[in-house]
């Protein structure tokens, strides 16, 4: 169903007229969400898709002096439109926002703050796994005008933490103009709904601040980024600096990680810094990044704890 949520948010108005085709074919869909109360009764439809041709397009409805109403199409021209077709319902913003908070249970702040004025709202923050998040929700950011202040309002923010956008948008443009450390997440990817509202899957979140571990340690997902030498790292909110043993092993431990490996043993770990130390050892001066980053079972294996 949140498909039909993003479909409704992305036309000209996130509204669902009875003589849609689109109520017809989601019917079921429709009454779920109208008791969940994610769609509310919209007071007037003033486009609807065109009922008269065969092209997927929208339709303004204009009221005539006679007290009837109709629309233009380009291709079919005028043509009367039935007041019974136009009882409709529209997505419930305000609950929109109200779940999705609930759902990633950032509730903690008051409420979502308005970045532009009908297309991006501030969530909140919350913790993933180890990444201090940052959480936003857009829709209908495809407007060149409207992706450039969504860009300029999330640049806004420090950026002390990575950030997610969850939208209803696809679009390539808009995930270019996103600031640095900052990621888009297409709400059918992450959400689904339930009879309480939203669920939002964490391991979707966690993909897309790890870049789904499909980059280097030089670029980095939005939660992890590396320097070119791995003497210093930005992880979550908390950056970090390692000699260069330190790093060494950082370095061991990234590649273990990103081929797939579960640890790597100290013995092999250790010989990549040229070092006969414990890794606890060559990190005895910088407890808060090992206690931070690195885990290790009683078998003598480390993991970087990305």
């Amino acid at each position: 169903m949140i498909d039909l949520i993003c479909d409704l948010l992305e036309q000209p108005e996130p509204v669902i007229a009875r003589g849609a085709a689109l109520w017809t074919a989601r019917h079921g869909d429709v009454e779920r969400l109208r008791k969940l109360d994610a769609l509310k009764p919209s007071d007037s439809v003033r486009t609807i898709a065109c009922p008269a041709c065969d092209e997927h397009h929208y339709v303004r409805v204009e009221y005539t002096q006679e007290g009837t109403f109709r629309a233009y199409c380009y291709y079919e021209g005028f043509h009367p439109i039935d007041a019974d077709d136009l009882t409709a319902l529209e997505v419930d913003i305000p609950w929109m926002i109200g779940a999705l908070r609930e759902g990633i249970n950032v509730l903690s702040r008051p409420v979502a703050e308005e970045l532009v004025p009908g297309h991006l709202w501030f969530l909140g923050e919350q913790r993933i796994r180890a990444y201090r998040t940052r959480f936003y929700f857009g829709w209908r950011l495809i407007d060149p005008a409207c992706i450039e202040q969504a860009g300029a309002a999330l640049a806004d923010k420090p950026a002390t933490m990575p950030s997610l956008l969850l939208t209803s948008s696809s679009s390539p443009r808009l995930f270019a103009r996103l600031p640095k450390r900052h990621a888009a997440v297409f709400l059918p990817d992450a959400c689904r709904m339930t009879d309480a509202g939203v669920a939002v899957d964490e391991d979707v979140l966690l993909a897309a601040l790890r870049a789904d571990d499909r980059v280097v340690a030089g670029t980095g997902g939005v939660g992890y980024v590396f320097s070119e030498g791995v003497r210093s790292a930005v992880v979550g909110d908390r950056s970090f600096t390692f000699t260069k043993k330190q790093a060494a092993i950082i370095e061991a431990l990234y590649e273990a990680y990103a081929s797939g490996l579960h640890g790597l043993h100290q013995d092999e770990a250790a010989a990549k810094a040229n070092s006969n130390q414990r890794i606890v050892q060559i990190f005895r001066d910088n407890k808060e990044a090992y206690e931070a980053l690195i885990g290790s079972d009683d078998q003598g294996y480390y993991w970087l704890k990305l």
